[in-house]
């Protein structure tokens, strides 16, 4: 599942959270580290995403 997204502009990039809630509730300390697990994953994968546009961006030529 997808929790995080950014956009980029010419301000740079911005993360943005895609749900309102960012975890079920948890009933144990193993419930709450999957989920944190789950979080860090997906801020990983936009973090690298985020780093690509900005390259991209970085590298057209400005007007």
């Amino acid at each position: 599942m997808k929790w995080f997204n950014f956009d980029i502009d010419v301000h740079g990039a911005v993360l943005i959270p895609v749900q309102d809630r960012l975890s079920t509730a948890s009933l144990s300390e193993a419930e709450i580290d999957s989920h944190i697990a789950e979080l860090k994953k997906d801020l990983d994968r936009v973090a690298t995403e985020m780093k690509s546009a900005i390259r991209k961006q970085q590298a057209q030529p400005r007007l």
